[in-house]
């Protein structure tokens, strides 16, 4: 029989992929989660998955739906699926070839700034670049660009705090959490000129 699956990536992203005679490939993050699932279900039929590689914990092994939540390294995997029906007659696997790339990250170069310099924000990961950010203002997005020395500079000084929210490249979208390491960085407020009192 032809089977079809659907393949939800954790990033919101929805492909659906008919599998016939021939295998298939897709990407995914590392350390993202995945749902595979039987589109169409037989009656009485039995599905079986495995994961060559294990770079992935598997919610099960059996059943018309399962999710993958992958290891956090670059590599390539293949799953696979096979259908048993009523009768006890398998059919041949269906494998998907699927590519972990690493997730980008993003990263204060310092953490506290003097009052006029701007924030600096070390990168990794394959340009372009997309990266959201909040400063004393208000939220910003700047899209599509390429750096040297994966070092980007953020547009404003404003003294107050920045707060990293997502950094995207070339294959992977990844929101940054609330208070990971480097995920904030205060401007200072000027200083001063002091008195000077002579007794």
């Amino acid at each position: 029989m032809r089977t079809k699956y659907f393949l939800t990536l954790i990033l919101g992203v929805l492909i659906s992929v008919a599998a016939q005679a021939q295998d298939f490939s897709t990407t995914v993050c590392s350390g993202a989660v995945g749902t595979y699932e039987v589109a169409s279900p037989q009656v009485g039929s039995t599905y079986t998955w495995t994961l060559k590689n294990g770079a992935g914990t598997l919610s099960a092994s059996t059943g018309a739906s399962i999710r993958i939540t992958w290891d956090g390294t670059q590599n390539a995997d293949v799953v696979s699926v096979t259908e048993t029906n009523a009768g006890g007659c398998t059919g041949p696997a269906t494998t998907i070839a699927v590519a972990r790339y690493a997730q980008p990250t993003a990263v204060f170069a310092n953490a506290n700034l003097c009052n006029g310099t701007a924030p600096t924000v070390n990168l990794t990961g394959t340009p372009p670049y997309t990266l959201t950010w909040i400063d004393p203002t208000a939220p910003f997005t700047q899209s599509n660009f390429g750096i040297a020395n994966n070092t980007f500079t953020l547009s404003a000084s404003q003294v107050g705090n920045y707060k990293l929210i997502s950094i995207g490249d070339k294959n992977c979208l990844v929101n940054i959490a609330t208070g990971a390491a480097g995920s904030t960085a205060v401007v200072s407020a000027p200083l001063s000129k002091l008195t000077i009192t002579i007794k």
